[in-house]
């Protein structure tokens, strides 16, 4: 991995600018793990962060949730691109990532993310109190809630999500070797938040350029609850 302290995603003069990345090269086998300390929310929380795809040809690993003791460790909430280039928000049971023996959610997308020269600012929210059950999860892309999905496996109500858990290892951009298997990412991350509690929109992180009309990086300013935190790596 590689920090490039570069200003990656500007904003029009007097916004907010992501001034660096972390850059994960699938040859390495990059990731960054991290367990909590305590117990938190473990139906309702956001991930929102910012990514540019680099190799395109293999999969990519973005986020991994994975439960360390029990079942052997098969337990996990994974975010990822898959081989064909959809993403893909997976939530269950199995012995290795590629054959789950049960899930209690998924969502793949219909549309595909090929596009290597350009940034992409995802929010996962997750709320699985909601009766609704397509309101339990949403993903946002560049502030746009996405709603074509080819695969829509929605959480039952008050599901609990291995996630913000003494025992849930949480691993960024790629993961642990499991059953023998290494799964990478290979691209650059920016501007990671995970909150803790609280299920929020895109226009919590980001907002439309008034003046050109994208998309663009916008400073969060609430809380990020009892296991959440911010990566903005400016530190090697």
């Amino acid at each position: 991995m590689a920090l490039f302290p570069s200003t990656v995603i500007a904003s029009a003069a007097g916004g907010y600018d992501i001034d660096n990345s972390c850059r994960f090269n699938d040859d390495d086998a990059p990731y960054l793990a991290r367990t909590p300390s305590s117990t938190g929310n473990q139906r309702t929380y956001t991930y929102s962060y910012w990514f540019k795809i680099g190799n395109i040809s293999s999969g990519n690993f973005h986020l991994f949730n994975r439960h360390t003791s029990g079942e052997g460790g098969g337990r996990y909430l994974l975010i990822e691109f898959k081989t064909d280039n959809t993403m893909r928000l997976i939530s269950g049971n199995a012995a290795t990532l590629s054959d789950p023996t049960s899930t209690s959610m998924q969502l793949i997308t219909t549309r595909v993310f090929r596009d290597v020269s350009s940034w992409y600012h995802f929010v996962i929210a997750v709320d699985t109190t909601q009766g609704t059950a397509s309101n339990r999860v949403k993903l946002y892309i560049n502030g746009v809630q996405e709603t074509n999905f080819s695969t829509a496996t929605y959480p039952s109500q008050n599901d609990i999500h291995f996630i913000n858990h003494t025992n849930t290892t949480m691993e960024v951009g790629g993961a642990s070797t499991w059953s023998g298997t290494q799964y990478k990412a290979d691209g650059h991350m920016a501007e990671l938040h995970c909150v803790d509690g609280t299920a929020l929109g895109a226009s919590d992180f980001g907002e439309v350029d008034e003046d050109y009309g994208h998309w663009k990086s916008k400073k969060y300013s609430g809380s990020h609850g009892t296991n959440g935190f911010h990566l903005d790596f400016a530190n090697s």
